[in-house]
């Protein structure tokens, strides 16, 4: 019975020092979703739809402005301008519409497919244009 109950107590003394260990772990380590994009900035004005947080959008994309706006222009299929900060496309484009469009570009141009890490590169091999990911090294084909 002596040795049941020293069993009880390593179980305990485990379990509080694991409950300790977890209340040590910084934030940014023990969240799932260590990169998250900011929320786009829509706003209509008139016959225009306006994304104001662009740059930023892009800078925590750390991708090629060009090619996310013309992904966009493609997938809404509408005609735009692009300045330095926001970028505005003709016709009123319902918001969930464009977050939808950049949901897709992030999965299709982002995430790693075996990780779902969001550290990837583009890589150019002989025409091929390939996105590798730095955390587990898997490398796909993509079109630009």
């Amino acid at each position: 019975m002596g040795q049941a109950c020293r069993m009880g107590m390593a179980d305990f003394e485990y379990e509080s020092l694991l409950d300790r260990a977890r209340d040590n772990i910084p934030t940014d380590i023990s969240e799932r979703a260590r990169w998250t994009l900011p929320e786009p900035d829509i706003m209509i004005e008139g016959n225009q739809t306006i994304i104001r947080n662009f740059s930023e959008l892009i800078s925590k994309m750390d991708r090629d402005a060009n090619h996310v706006y013309q992904y966009l222009l493609g997938e809404l299929g509408t005609s735009g301008t692009k300045e330095t900060t926001r970028v505005m496309f003709k016709g009123r484009i319902p918001p969930k519409r464009i977050r939808g469009r950049i949901v897709n570009y992030v999965k299709a141009y982002i995430l790693c497919n075996q990780c779902n890490a969001p550290d990837t590169h583009f890589v150019k091999e002989d025409r091929t244009t390939l996105m590798k990911c730095q955390a587990c090294g898997a490398t796909r084909p993509i079109r630009l």
